[in-house]
């Protein structure tokens, strides 16, 4: 069967799959449309108890309405024929269809995702509005003081948080937690001192076999434990 499967795939019948598990189709197709908020409409013919019973080593697939005929004709010649069923439809209204029964997308999604928000939330707070710390304004800052060099920085924080979205903004070779920026190549803090050609300011660290540029990131005092 997955030999066939990868056959149709190559051949741009299968736009997309899914291997079903213990939570069956129902989950499957869910899951399938919630990417591209695609809407379904399940066909009338299958129960109930085919949408939640397990399906372990089923497959369903999002074939294109033009490829059916190719989808049956390799499924034949693996000896398969009869194996397919048509089971639902993509539709353009962003809702699950089934019988007489309509859901938007919106609160499939939010049932889906909410299901264990009371045990494991995700919302601090209620409370939605803008905590000024002055530390978004001061990254923005460094980083256009940096002009883009990509070379080295260096930040004074204990707040694991803030250290982090800084190190993602700014980008650099040579990144520092808590000292000077030269600690970053061994004075004060770990490493050694050298330079390579490899960086886009002519500084950065390399090893003498190599001139690969490397990046390092510097933490000095926070979680320092020896």
């Amino acid at each position: 069967m997955y030999d066939a499967v990868r056959e149709m795939i190559q051949q741009g019948a299968i736009v997309s799959a899914y291997a079903l598990d213990a939570k069956g189709l129902a989950a499957a197709i869910s899951k399938m449309a919630f990417g591209n908020k695609l809407g379904v409409t399940v066909d009338g013919n299958v129960s109930t108890k085919t949408l939640f019973t397990p399906g372990f080593g089923n497959i369903v697939a999002e074939v294109k309405a033009d490829k059916l005929d190719v989808v049956k004709s390799i499924l034949a010649a693996a000896g398969l024929e009869g194996f397919d069923a048509v089971v639902a439809e993509v539709n353009n209204t962003q809702n699950f269809v089934y019988g007489d029964m309509t859901l938007s997308m919106d609160e499939a999604i939010e049932a889906w995702t909410g299901t264990l928000e009371k045990v494991f939330p995700t919302k601090a707070t209620d409370d939605t509005s803008v905590v000024n710390t002055g530390i978004y304004e001061a990254i923005e800052k460094a980083v256009a003081a940096e002009h883009g060099n990509r070379h080295s920085a260096h930040i004074h924080s204990k707040n694991i948080d803030n250290l982090t979205r800084f190190a993602r903004e700014v980008e650099t070779t040579i990144f520092v937690k808590n000292a000077h920026s030269y600690a970053g190549i061994g004075a004060g803090g770990e490493g050694y001192t050298t330079f390579t050609i490899a960086g886009p300011t002519g500084e950065g660290l390399t090893a003498a076999h190599s001139f690969t540029r490397q990046r390092r990131c510097v933490m000095v005092d926070g979680l320092h434990i020896i």
